[in-house]
């Protein structure tokens, strides 16, 4: 499976007890239940839309040591999206990361 998620790398203070990810969800929100039944604590900072997509892109913050497990329930949610209807869900994220990582090298 590919990784649909952007680790984000910025340092601070906080950055010494944290990472900082962007992640695709729907609403209601698949990713909490997954992140509640592993117990991961995970701090939304903000939220962000494309018209006509039913994808939000959620960054937010993991304490390092529950990293792991984070990654591990993004990997859940990739199959829970097949589950509950959104059968694209890769292909569309995986263009929306290509599209920014791409924005990204043309502005360095």
């Amino acid at each position: 499976m590919e990784a649909l998620y952007i680790k984000i790398s910025r340092f601070s203070i906080g950055s010494l007890f944290f990472d900082r990810y962007l992640f695709f969800d729907v609403e209601p929100y698949l990713a909490d239940q997954l992140f509640i039944r592993r117990r991961i604590r995970v701090w939304f900072d903000r939220e962000y839309r494309r018209d006509g997509s039913p994808y939000v892109a959620i960054l937010c913050r993991v304490r390092k040591r529950d990293s792991a497990a984070f990654l591990a329930a993004l990997e859940d949610l990739q199959k829970k999206m097949l589950l509950c209807g959104h059968p694209d869900y890769e292909e569309r994220v995986g263009a929306i990361i290509k599209e920014m990582h791409g924005r990204e090298r043309d502005a360095s």
